[in-house]
């Protein structure tokens, strides 16, 4: 696996592989922990990321409507 922060595409991608492991339900239980915890940093990473970009785009375009 690569060392690097995942881009948003990249957790979201992630995040829908889990869920769709997840609910096949052919998980042992340690996996299927595993799987939830990962789940967990991704949407935690996500919300983070949208919330980020979002505060950027409000400071870029109050910027512009003062030009």
């Amino acid at each position: 696996m690569e060392n690097h922060p995942p881009t948003y595409a990249e957790a979201m991608e992630r995040l829908q592989t889990l869920v769709e492991e997840l609910e096949n339900g052919d998980l042992d239980i340690d996996t299927m922990m595993a799987h939830v915890q990962e789940a967990e940093g991704l949407v935690t990473f996500c919300r983070t990321r949208l919330r980020d970009v979002s505060t950027s785009l409000d400071d870029l375009l109050e910027r512009m409507k003062n030009r």
